[in-house]
């Protein structure tokens, strides 16, 4: 959220670093923690329903830290930037937020895997064979650093390949 604002540096506030984030989608991920790390635990689509109802207050924000992501480059999370910024411009609740980010992620690792089989001379089916196994699907439609190191590592690959093939 805080890239998508334009603020490509953390704060350091009180010996913490981390930065203002709209207090609304600090509610948000608060609701949902008890799912975390907890493969058993689900949510309803009930529950998920409400959520679009809940609006994003732009103007009542809160310090919350993030020192892991702080050393992170903010290019790292360029793409779920782009995501919630044209969610922020729509008006979209907190929940539209993430699926902005996570949608313009896949999108973006859409992008560099079909740029990367369309380069590549061989090999194109194991690169679409890797480019739809689960995991690789979920974690790149995530909002993680990882989607940028994923799309950037199957084009890098795609190219040596193209040019050890030239």
């Amino acid at each position: 959220y805080q890239i998508s604002e334009g603020q490509l540096v953390s704060i350091k506030k009180d010996n913490r670093i981390g930065g203002y984030i709209p207090k609304s989608i600090i509610d948000f991920t608060k609701k949902y923690e008890y799912i975390r790390f907890n493969f058993y635990q689900k949510t309803s689509i009930d529950e998920i329903k409400k959520d679009w109802s809940n609006k994003l207050n732009e103007n009542n924000k809160e310090f919350i830290d993030f020192p892991v992501i702080s050393v992170y480059s903010p290019l790292a999370y360029f793409p779920q930037a782009v995501g919630i910024f044209v969610m922020r411009i729509i008006q979209m609740p907190p929940i539209g937020l993430l699926y902005g980010a996570r949608f313009f992620s896949l999108l973006f690792w859409t992008f560099f895997v079909f740029a990367a089989i369309r380069k590549i001379p061989s090999f194109k089916f194991v690169f679409f064979t890797l480019a739809l196994i689960p995991m690789s699907l979920f974690i790149n439609s995530s909002v993680s650093a990882d989607v940028i190191t994923n799309a950037l590592s199957f084009y890098t690959i795609a190219f040596f390949i193209y040019l050890a093939k030239s």
